[in-house]
């Protein structure tokens, strides 16, 4: 089982990263299943939107909710985001190479969120690389335990660790 990490403070840097190793990979032939997440901002610079981007095929999920400019409470909407998860899981049995995950957060530590797909991974011998916020590093670390190798946001070295066979 190959687990990879990548700390990243900012989120949309790193999403830019993964999708352009998922366009990379899926050019030399691998399955890369997974999402990339991309953010709007309002004219304030407050969250106003969220969607993830399934790979490969780079599809637009909604996961959102519209709670209007004077909302200050956490705008996810969990059954869309378990949906998508859900969707990412089944591409997953159907045959990956490797699962890209953009965020190990609060759904996640809290045994939600991708955890499904990346369990789907993990049992299907899948490699997994995810994108972690460093104020979720304890969750992650005590979901992952010693499993994981922490990676930099260097797009050689994140494909060269994707190219290796996960026997190596």
């Amino acid at each position: 089982m190959r687990l990879g990490v990548v700390e990243s403070d900012s989120g949309g840097g790193l999403d830019d990263r993964f999708a352009a190793l998922a366009g990379a990979l899926g050019a030399d032939g691998l399955r890369v299943v997974g999402a990339v997440q991309r953010t709007e901002r309002d004219a304030a610079g407050r969250l106003s939107g969220m969607e993830l981007r399934l790979l490969p095929e780079m599809a637009p999920r909604d996961i959102a909710q519209r709670l209007g400019a004077a909302a200050t409470g956490c705008r996810l909407d969990p059954g869309a985001l378990e949906q998508a998860t859900e969707e990412i899981a089944r591409r997953v049995a159907a045959g990956a190479d490797l699962l890209i995950v953009p965020r190990f957060g609060e759904r996640e530590a809290g045994g939600g969120g991708f955890r499904v797909a990346i369990a789907a991974a993990i049992e299907a011998g899948v490699p997994v690389l995810v994108g972690l916020s460093p104020a979720w590093r304890a969750a992650f670390d005590g979901f992952a335990g010693e499993l994981a190798v922490a990676l930099p946001p260097d797009p050689g070295v994140l494909r060269s660790w994707a190219m290796t066979p996960a026997s190596a």
